[in-house]
C-alpha cells in the first residue's frame, strides 16, 4: 500500500500545506520532488539495514 505519510509542502503562493506523499509528487516542482525522493530513499535504505541486522 502507498504510504500516507504527512509532509509539509510550500505551495507556489508561499503557504505551507499538508499533503500525502502521492499528492506531493504530483503537485510540487521537480526540485522539491527530487529532494523528497532522496530523503525517502535514504530513509528506506536505513530501515532496510536495520531489518537485516535484526534490531
Amino acid at each position: 500500500m502507498p504510504t500516507q505519510e504527512k509532509i509539509m509542502l510550500l505551495s507556489g503562493d508561499g503557504i505551507y500545506r499538508f499533503a500525502t506523499s502521492e499528492t506531493a509528487l504530483i503537485s510540487t516542482p521537480d526540485y522539491f520532488v527530487s529532494a523528497l525522493n532522496r530523503k525517502q530513499r535514504r530513509k528506506a535504505m536505513s530501515s532496510k539495514r536495520r531489518r537485516v541486522r535484526g534490531d
